[in-house]
């Protein structure tokens, strides 16, 4: 049995078609160039944040940058000699047991380290006055200073305007009084005749502190 197929469709070619020509005495419009100017263009609206910059806030953040304790006599405090024989050799600020560990396994004794890790919290007035009382008393040779620095960082700087503003206003105010506290223990080693380093970001808020500033270019 043959199966008959039905034969297929073959639809017609299309023929292209033709431009038409315009008529006698019509002209065909020409395209205009694009003239439009930055200022025609519509401008985004810019959100204007009206909270002040990190550096606003630091240069207007008094804080504390003179010692406070006025009613301490060094001279009456002092348990070492003026050539400073008896003193102890090494205190680390703000940091836990790191040179002094190294100078312990040579030999060396009579050292600190005032930290959080050792329990010293330098945000209280009280452990404030406790600290300027032993630097009196003890009267280091040396004194090693690193103060927080997560909130005076450049990063914390680009982050400024993110979460919670009251926080970093917050955080930022106890930064700053770390390193005021700092200077305070620099300007003691400076009237004792000792010696301090201070360790910190080369971009931080720390270096435009006035009480920084000042104590770097007089010495």
């Amino acid at each position: 049995m043959e199966i008959q197929t039905a034969p297929r469709k073959v639809k017609p070619k299309r023929e292209p078609k033709q431009k038409r020509e315009p008529k006698a005495g019509t002209k065909t419009p020409k395209r205009q160039a694009c003239t439009e100017t930055e200022e025609d263009k519509p401008k985004k609206k810019e959100k204007k944040d009206s909270r002040p910059s990190m550096n606003q806030c630091c240069d207007e953040h008094v804080g504390q940058p003179v010692l406070p304790h006025a009613d301490l006599v060094p001279e009456e405090m002092a348990m070492v000699s003026r050539d400073l024989s008896g003193c102890d050799l090494l205190w680390e600020l703000y940091s836990p047991p790191r040179l002094i560990n190294i100078l312990s396994d040579k030999g060396y004794s009579h050292s600190r380290a005032y930290d959080l890790v050792t329990g010293w919290n330098l945000l209280s007035a009280n452990e404030q006055r406790s600290l300027v009382q032993d630097q009196y008393k003890h009267r280091p040779f040396f004194v090693h200073a690193s103060p927080p620095c997560t909130h005076l960082s450049s990063l914390s700087n680009s982050n400024w305007t993110r979460g919670d503003f009251q926080k970093r206003l917050s955080d930022l105010k106890d930064g700053l009084h770390h390193v005021d506290v700092t200077s305070w223990v620099a300007q003691i080693q400076k009237e004792t005749g000792g010696f301090y380093s201070l360790e910190h970001p080369a971009v931080s808020q720390m270096w435009r502190r006035s009480c920084v500033t000042r104590q770097v270019n007089a010495s």
